[in-house]
């Protein structure tokens, strides 16, 4: 990673107040996440994992892993993600589950991975 490119991620909690909830969202991430993460590839999103949390008996939690190019791709990603948020199709099947988000906006210091 160079110092004048930093890589920026999100990381972002929903938790939901039924289970049922959690599943609806996870079965439409599940439907609309290829076509989503086409839209924001060219924009400098590399990389979406979306997750269920489970180490926590009796809450229902996803979390979502956003990772970008640059500062620029950040912007540029979280403009399109607020205008699918603000669909009407988005809302119609999403806007009364009522997830609580938390988020989290970061700069990567260091990232090991193994090949």
């Amino acid at each position: 990673m160079s110092a004048d490119r930093p890589t920026l991620s999100t990381f972002n909690h929903f938790t939901f107040k039924e289970e049922a909830h959690m599943r609806l969202w996870v079965a439409y991430w599940e439907r609309h996440a290829e076509a989503f993460f086409e839209e924001l590839a060219p924009l400098g999103c590399l990389r979406i994992s979306l997750n269920r949390v489970w180490n926590k008996e009796g809450l229902y939690k996803t979390s979502a892993l956003f990772e970008y190019e640059n500062p620029e791709a950040f912007k540029a990603c979280q403009e399109r993600i607020e205008a699918w948020r603000n669909t009407d199709a988005f809302q119609k099947e999403m806007g009364s589950l009522d997830a609580v988000i938390e988020a989290t906006r970061n700069i990567i210091i260091q990232d090991l991975q193994r090949d």
